[in-house]
């Protein structure tokens, strides 16, 4: 991962922990009380032109709930969206042009009684 990248990370956990009423994890420790966010991996390709450097950053933030019904997944990545899409994020030696979201989808996980969604965003950062 790269600086601007991890610098990335740090600022969309810290502001879906602040925002969020759910548990925010980078890693999902055995036996995490559902519901709760994980903010995932994320793709980074070179983004620029001639002298002028930047990455575009494909962040994925999942979600996990045990709810019977839609209600609290539909909540919980509305409430991300919200938190995220076109917030400005300080960044540490570098600068977050934009962060937008892409798509979102749900789905049932293979265990058979949660729900995993997935909610995606694109960020374009370049070195301050």
């Amino acid at each position: 991962m790269t600086a601007a990248g991890w610098e990335l990370q740090q600022a969309i956990f810290a502001r879906l922990d602040s925002m969020l009423g759910e548990t925010v994890f980078d890693h999902v420790p055995q036996n995490a009380a559902f519901p709760f966010v994980v903010v995932g991996d994320a793709s980074i390709t070179s983004w620029g032109a001639g002298d002028f450097d930047g990455e575009q950053h494909v962040l994925s933030i999942h979600v996990w709930s045990r709810y019977q019904g839609r209600k609290e997944m539909k909540q919980i990545m509305g409430g991300i969206v919200e938190a995220l899409n076109g917030v400005s994020l300080g960044l540490s030696g570098h600068h977050l042009v934009d962060l937008r979201f892409v798509f979102a989808d749900e789905f049932p996980d293979p265990d058979g009684v949660s729900r995993h969604g997935l909610v995606r965003f694109r960020a374009f950062t370049h070195p301050e």
